[in-house]
């Protein structure tokens, strides 16, 4: 999609197919997003992948299975994500391009990391932007839930990791991972000593001895150097399932693991049938890897992963730096050729006792759930915080360019949440139109009383249905005030004068008789 010059969502066609042109920072944000966890994913694959017998005297193998027996530790890590080639995005908004700018180089730094347990952690650090912004904060990971207390923020943000990463969707194949967790340790924990022996070698593998600073100490490791290309990439995959498939024992006793079938099913053992049943799908993402590689868009020629791996005599990985490169197709018209992501981070006190730094949840917290919005977060910010300043008057993510498409005939279209013409007023969703103004709406089915509350300003609107009277912070409007038609459901939705709602809400509206067009827009 190309990126455009203003903020704005429009309505088109069914209630199931909405159009919603978020916006170019929406944009650039979203696929950023979404390259990022890409990345991860395969930068942890491909990690793996380094796997072989021996090496130089190493025992690869044994040092990925040893890498999983750290319950606890100490460390630090630094990633940076940086957007290649000049960006010049089809934009004249000034808050776009800075937000374009800012994200073109992006580091999260985190020095006070605490592995209490392999389901408990903290770390303090800060976000660096591109023109040296950097937001401070402190995070927990847990068992299921991500907690972040970013600097200026007076109450935590937490997110549920098994939501927001199911790792049973992002898999190419569907297993049942609920045995397993959310936490990433927890699985890689147990699945690292079936995965090791079942891993093809890198045609770049070498090792050499070296000293390296960690912790003001200096400690003798073996340096593990890997490269993979993108044209590797598919044979390396190819070749672990194959691997996997040959071993039928071993893959059957990763299943019961998983599963835990023989204690939850009466001692009865379903491995011998799940395996059967995996095995048809391992077989196709074998055959299909190659079309599946092709569409993420970025596995080509560009596409390349260097690492140095540092194993103490005990095996353990004590540092690792890795370099990752590869094309953004989805952003190559907007002038950004690529992206690389580089890394490092280093661990000391190994299976010592650490204790994390829990971030205190008790007196509040913002739970991320599907009705969360920006402005949710940004409440619960100072306004001299540095994010707040970020946010709210550098990227104006609470300035609002609503489009909505109206008919040619001025008529409801069935099945849409288009306006529509009653009595010479413009009327509008309620909900869609609210939401995206930064409101949180309720409906109470036995008062048929629709709430609008501001999230910002904690204004509260309480419409009732096929009534004028509205009242406002319990307060009721007078006729003046009031809508000259009075809210009214149409196939499950309010509508009411759209221009009275912006007003409602300190947004204005526009008509393009042209287009057929109504905007809605909130400073």
């Amino acid at each position: 999609m190309r990126l455009r010059s203003s903020m704005k969502a429009a309505v088109f066609g069914s209630r199931k197919s909405v159009v919603a042109q978020i916006g170019t920072w929406g944009e650039i944000g979203m696929k950023i997003k979404k390259m990022g966890m890409l990345c991860a994913m395969l930068s942890f694959l491909l990690l793996a992948l380094a796997g072989c017998q021996t090496v130089g005297g190493v025992d690869i193998t044994k040092a990925l299975v040893s890498g999983a027996d750290v319950k606890s530790s100490e460390g630090s890590a630094s990633v940076t994500l940086e957007l290649l080639g000049n960006g010049k995005p089809d934009s004249d908004n000034t808050a776009v391009l800075k937000y374009i700018e800012l994200l073109k180089k992006v580091t999260i730094n985190l020095k006070e990391i605490k592995t209490e347990s392999p389901e408990l952690l903290s770390a303090k650090g800060e976000i660096a932007l591109s023109g040296g912004v950097t937001i401070p904060l402190s995070l927990t990971v847990g068992k299921d839930k991500l907690t972040v207390l970013f600097d200026g923020a007076s109450k935590p943000y937490v997110l549920n990791l098994k939501e927001a990463l199911p790792l049973d969707k992002l898999l190419p194949v569907e297993l049942p991972l609920d045995s397993l967790g959310s936490n990433p340790s927890v699985m890689i924990s147990k699945l690292m000593p079936f995965i090791a022996k079942s891993l093809p070698e890198p045609s770049v593998i070498n090792v050499e001895k070296a000293t390296e600073t960690i912790n003001n100490e200096a400690v003798s490791l073996n340096k593990v150097h890997f490269e993979v290309k993108g044209k590797e990439v598919a044979g390396l995959i190819k070749q672990f399932i194959g691997n996997i498939l040959e071993d039928e024992a071993g893959l059957r006793e990763l299943v019961k693991m998983v599963m835990n079938q023989s204690s939850a099913q009466g001692g009865f053992d379903f491995s011998g049938i799940a395996v059967e049943f995996i095995k048809p799908m391992l077989q196709d993402l074998q055959a299909n890897i190659d079309t599946k590689l092709a569409e993420t868009g970025f596995v080509n020629d560009k596409f390349s992963l260097k690492s140095d791996l540092f194993l103490d005599s005990d095996l353990y990985q004590r540092k690792a730096n890795f370099e990752l490169s590869m094309s953004l197709p989805e952003l190559e018209k907007d002038g950004f050729t690529g992206l690389k992501v580089t890394g490092t981070m280093d661990k000391w006190n190994l299976n010592k006792p650490v204790t994390a730094d829990v971030i205190d949840v008790s007196k509040g917290a913002l739970e991320q759930t599907e009705d969360t919005k920006m402005a949710h977060f940004i409440k619960t910010l100072g306004e001299d915080s540095k994010l707040y300043g970020l946010l709210v008057k550098d990227l104006q993510v609470l300035k609002k360019e609503i489009v909505l498409q109206m008919s040619d005939d001025g008529k409801h279209v069935p099945d849409t949440l288009n306006p529509f013409i009653k009595e010479g007023n413009t009327m509008v969703p309620v909900r869609f139109v609210t939401e995206r103004l930064d409101a949180d709406v309720e409906w109470n089915n036995d008062t048929r009383e629709v709430t609008i509350t501001d999230i910002m300003t904690g204004k509260k609107v309480v419409l009732t249905i096929d009534s004028k009277s509205v009242q406002v912070n319990g307060q009721t409007l007078n006729e003046q005030q009031s809508p000259e038609v009075a809210p009214e459901i149409v196939e499950g939705s309010t509508y009411v004068p759209g221009a009275w709602l912006a007003r409602l809400f300190d947004a204005t509206t526009a008509w393009n008789n042209d287009t057929r067009q109504v905007t809605i827009k909130k400073d």
